[in-house]
């Protein structure tokens, strides 16, 4: 918007060079020089004013988190490179549509620029209804909004829909507004109102998506801060609403080496138990119920492997040894009998 504006005030100044005698190429040469000289200047302090502040806002954000402060200062210089490469496709960019302008322009058209009459915009009562609509829509989801985690879930939904009715109501919805009070001859025909409208009305038409894309970029600005501020401050507010009720567990005390002893040997006998067991499926595998051989199998390997590791291990397990040996041999005589 800044560009095409100071451009377009600049338009009668280049066509007054041509005319004096320098060629389109000189005035490309000089458009690229200022190009030059201004992106250097603009980028260079940019980066210098960023590394200045770095730190002062790393321990304005470390303060609101409540993290740990340290006084360290580092430079991150591939986010440097990132930048300077980012605003300078930008100041490209800008030089490229400006030659273009520039190129396409004949001197006598340059020399007019100011006085070049435009045709008038038409109102267009659609986008300008369904950008009404949809910032209605976006607000109302807004206000209508109480829990944190819903505001979350509908934020972007509400965010997409004010930047697009922003776009429309600054485009069309604003020539819209201007042709309403054209149309309005006792507002409309007075000295003050005729200048303006009439002017607005062509303003608008060209600056309007630029002048959109100012707005919603300072609205975010405003709102981050504001969204921030506020979920700061009402932290407490949220945790209070969402866990009322305070739980505090309490844990007993570590179990001594003898309790823990004593532990080990009745799971022991209870494995003892559990084994014993088997002797009832033995007595039906030899009356003739034979009964699955897989399991007593598995019970066999697994018995085995635990009492190997019982007796290999330092101190020796003894408790759980003595769990499953006698497991090793009652699921055995289980496993063969039920062939």
């Amino acid at each position: 918007y800044t560009n095409s504006f100071l451009i377009k005030r600049r338009k009668k100044e280049f066509g007054l060079y041509n005319i004096l005698g320098m060629g389109k190429a000189n005035l490309s040469k000089v458009l690229i020089c200022e190009s030059l000289t201004v992106g250097t200047i603009s980028i260079l302090c940019g980066l210098f004013s960023g590394v200045l502040f770095s730190k002062l806002a790393e321990l304005l954000f470390v303060n609101i988190l409540g993290g740990e402060i340290t006084f360290d200062f580092k430079i991150d210089f591939t986010v440097i490179k990132y930048t300077v490469i980012l605003f300078a496709v930008i100041f490209l960019l800008l030089l490229i549509n400006t030659l273009k302008q520039i190129k396409s322009s004949q001197p006598i058209e340059l020399l007019r620029s100011e006085n070049t009459g435009e045709k008038p915009p038409k109102a267009n009562h659609l986008f300008a209804i369904v950008g009404i609509v949809l910032l209605i829509t976006a607000y109302a989801i807004a206000v209508s909004v109480q829990t944190s985690i819903e505001a979350l879930l509908w934020f972007f939904v509400a965010v997409v829909m004010v930047i697009i009715a922003t776009y429309l109501l600054f485009i069309a919805g604003s020539v819209t507004f201007c042709k309403i009070l054209q149309k309005n001859k006792n507002y409309y025909y007075k000295t003050n109102h005729f200048v303006s409208v009439s002017s607005m009305i062509y303003r608008m038409k060209r600056n309007g998506a630029g002048l959109a894309s100012i707005c919603i970029i300072c609205t975010m600005v405003l709102v981050m801060i504001a969204g921030t501020v506020s979920l700061y401050a009402g932290v407490e507010d949220v945790i209070n609403k969402r866990y009322p009720k305070d739980i505090t567990m309490t844990g007993y005390r570590n179990m001594t080496d003898k309790q823990i002893q004593k532990l080990g040997w009745i799971a022991s006998g209870m494995s003892i138990l559990m084994y014993v067991s088997y002797i009832a499926q033995i007595i039906n595998n030899l009356q003739g119920h034979k009964g699955s051989w897989v399991q007593p199998a598995v019970a066999t390997v697994n018995c085995t492997l635990w009492t190997i590791y019982a007796l290999k291990s330092t101190p020796k397990q003894k408790a759980i040894a003595a769990a499953n040996i006698p497991g090793i041999f009652l699921a055995a005589a289980t496993m063969i009998t039920s062939f």
